[in-house]
């Protein structure tokens, strides 16, 4: 009975299945958060409205440029495509999961396939939706609660997770390892699910990790004499610590996975604003 509640909890998860298709995004771009795929659509739409439109935020330490706003798209819808490729050929193949040898794993990994915890499951769904909600607040505080820095704000946001979540799928497709729970008696030994081989690396890790670094970087460019600094920061690291932890424990990902997944979102989340800030002018520049 476990086992086929299981089954049944991972029909759900599968993207086809928990979100609806959203008309006019491409169709290579997976359907794997309809939030997501609004931002992104937001973020063409402003990025190039805005362009004309800087002299307005003078006092906003970013910029929406129409070249570099290309460049980030075209990055982002590349690791999209490629990642829709690589899953589509992945889900086509079968996989013979009884043979699965706890003896091929790390040593440093093997620890993880004790345990399967459906809590754990659905409290990393929660601190996941946490991260990501975390830079949509910041459009509400002083600094940036105006229109044109709040669509500025979001249109990077938009970009940084089109660029992790296409690292995600790409790797996802490009790498075959079995999930922890495939090592355990909590899984039916169905050769054609896929999703089983779909592990490295955490999504769930990388996408609140990109999202909460991204938030922190945000607020103390911002604000950077704020003494809450430090408390932004604190809550950047423990968010998707706290949910890799939690991919651990559900039996979803190895060690490996989460810590993989939580420096590439991280480094995306800050190199992207990064990327963004406006360039000083010279105090010899009298133009």
């Amino acid at each position: 009975m476990q086992s086929i509640k299981y089954k049944e909890r991972v029909n759900l998860m599968r993207p086809d299945n928990l979100y609806e298709h959203i008309p006019f995004v491409p169709k290579y771009i997976p359907n794997q958060s309809l939030c997501f795929k609004r931002l992104f659509l937001l973020s063409i739409l402003f990025a190039f409205i805005l362009n004309d439109a800087k002299s307005q935020v003078d006092d906003f330490p970013y910029t929406l440029e129409a070249k570099n706003e290309i460049y980030f798209c075209a990055t982002g819808l590349g690791l999209q495509t490629a990642g829709y490729l690589l899953n589509k050929n992945k889900d086509a193949k079968t996989f013979s999961f009884a043979n699965a040898n706890r003896k091929n794993i790390p040593a440093f990994d093997r620890w993880s396939v004790n345990y399967h915890s459906e809590n754990a499951a659905t409290l990393s769904d929660a601190t996941e939706l946490s991260g990501i909600a975390i830079p949509l607040s910041l459009c509400l505080i002083k600094g940036i609660k105006s229109p044109t820095k709040g669509i500025i704000l979001l249109t990077m946001y938009a970009e940084a997770m089109l660029i992790t979540t296409g690292m995600i799928n790409a790797v996802k497709g490009a790498v075959c390892r079995y999930r922890p729970y495939v090592y355990n008696g909590y899984f039916l030994h169905d050769k054609s699910d896929s999703y089983a081989a779909k592990i490295f690396y955490s999504g769930h890790t990388s996408a609140t990790a990109a999202s909460s670094f991204f938030a922190a970087r945000i607020f103390s460019d911002i604000y950077p004499n704020s003494k809450l600094k430090p408390y932004m920061w604190s809550l950047a690291a423990a968010v998707p610590a706290a949910t890799g932890v939690l991919r651990i424990k559900a039996g979803r990902h190895f060690l490996s996975d989460v810590v993989s997944a939580y420096i590439t979102g991280a480094a995306c989340g800050l190199l992207v604003p990064k990327l963004h800030k406006k360039k000083k002018r010279s105090p010899y520049n009298f133009e």
